[in-house]
């Protein structure tokens, strides 16, 4: 039952059985022209691995028992993370760090090791993350961000990355962020370099924004 108005209270009176739906992403994974299909609400995930309990079961020695997860994260978009498998998971080719949510992208080749691959497919409406690759002289990092967001850089726990600059003492905790500005220009900026150590690879860093070019697209 509804409330009753008082007399002479015009306010429209609210529907209080009204329910929102929210609308599954579908997600496709296809293996060796075998296509299995996947919905997501937020906060689900499935997994990928060689145990008979994954979603995707991979029966190869070279993919661990729970080597990757796939999660909804918000706004219709899917990431995949790296359990810290053995043999690594990659996307187009680029070797993910571990435990580490990395946007997906529809037509993205997803290999976990070096045998087993998937082609993933799936659409949202919100903007595209923008693919940003970082390099030292060493392995590329791969990154992928939002228009208008931001990730920091450096060695503190909090930091998404800190499986991969926690060992490296020159770097500072929060050394540095780097994030993509709603129109998809890329920028970087020095926070707090350790004492003698700018940035790795350009000095002492100011503001600055690249264009989408190569490593970034």
């Amino acid at each position: 039952m509804h409330p009753q108005s008082a007399v002479g209270d015009n306010t429209p009176e609210m529907d209080s059985d009204v329910t929102v739906t929210t609308v599954p992403t579908l997600l496709r994974l296809s293996v060796g022209g075998v296509e299995r299909q996947f919905q997501f609400l937020p906060g689900e995930k499935i997994q990928l691995g060689r145990s008979l309990a994954s979603d995707l079961v991979a029966a190869l020695p070279s993919v661990s028992r729970e080597h990757a997860t796939i999660s909804a994260v918000g706004d219709g978009r899917l990431s995949i993370r790296d359990n810290g498998s053995a043999c690594g998971t990659f996307v187009n080719g680029d070797l993910l760090p571990p435990n580490h949510e990395y946007l997906l992208r529809d037509g993205d080749v997803i290999r976990l090791g070096p045998d087993f691959e998937i082609t993933a497919g799936y659409t949202h409406s919100a903007p595209e993350p923008v693919t940003v690759r970082l390099s030292g002289g060493g392995p590329v990092l791969p990154l992928r961000l939002t228009p208008g967001s931001e990730m920091m850089l450096g060695r503190i726990p909090d930091s998404p990355l800190f499986t991969v600059f926690g060992p490296f003492e020159m770097m500072s905790r929060n050394h540095a962020s780097i994030g993509v500005t709603k129109d998809g220009q890329v920028w970087i900026r020095e926070n707090a370099p350790a004492k003698a150590h700018g940035s790795t690879g350009t000095g002492s860093l100011r503001d600055a924004k690249f264009r989408s070019a190569a490593g970034i697209r």
